[in-house]
């Protein structure tokens, strides 16, 4: 029953912080870096996603996404191909391969968290899920602009 508590509780908590500097991605039996992973972990339960989407969720440069989306093209996990509304863009989807290795990659992120989870106590895990997610809330809200006097 308490394993339960800290698998649902690792799931809650893996929304707000899959792309926590915390998370170890070293367990994962597939060889690539952490922003790859992240990429994956982003594009596997999706149908596809815009790099634009990509590069603000891993924290990345659109360069540093180019190299990391042909990277992970060349390996067989994504493809991209222009969008048919509108051939600016470009659309990701990921690849059988990639599904696995995104779900993989998720798996292993929030195997850790449960782990992590389970050595804080039932309680203060709880409570720190709880405010782990009212933290993201309060990122998510527009930044006030603050104007100081001269």
């Amino acid at each position: 029953m308490t394993e339960m508590i800290f698998k649902d509780l690792a799931h809650e908590l893996m929304n707000p912080l899959y792309c926590s500097e915390r998370i170890s991605y070293e367990d994962s039996k597939f060889p690539s870096g952490k922003t790859e992973k992240l990429v994956m972990i982003a594009l596997h339960d999706q149908d596809y996603m815009y790099p634009s989407v990509l590069c603000r969720m891993v924290h990345a440069s659109s360069p540093r996404m180019a190299v990391i989306l042909k990277t992970l093209e060349e390996r067989g996990w994504l493809t991209r191909t222009p969008d048919p509304d509108d051939f600016r863009k470009t659309i990701v989807r990921a690849t059988p391969d990639g599904i696995l290795a995104g779900t993989e990659f998720a798996l292993a992120v929030e195997e850790t968290m449960e782990e992590k989870l389970a050595l804080m106590g039932e309680d203060d895990a709880r409570e720190y899920v709880r405010l782990q997610k009212k933290f993201s809330e309060v990122l998510k809200k527009p930044k006030k602009v603050r104007r100081f006097s001269k």
